[in-house]
């Protein structure tokens, strides 16, 4: 399993732990995706090492 399903593995199995969104917070995570996926379709012009801190999931208490 790549890096990319193991993060989305474990983004699925939060989000279906959680309550639902509100329609506000919904909108806030559809901007932050496309952002991202803007970004992932460019590329990277430098390395992005300060990223791989912010993917990475935390432990959940």
């Amino acid at each position: 399993m790549s890096r990319e399903q193991g993060l989305r593995a474990w983004a699925a199995a939060l989000a279906a732990e959680l309550p639902p969104l509100t329609s506000s917070q919904a909108a806030a995570v559809a901007r932050i995706a496309a952002r991202l996926n803007a970004i992932h379709s460019q590329g990277p012009a430098e390395p992005a090492s300060h990223l791989d801190d912010a993917a990475a999931p935390s432990p959940v208490p």
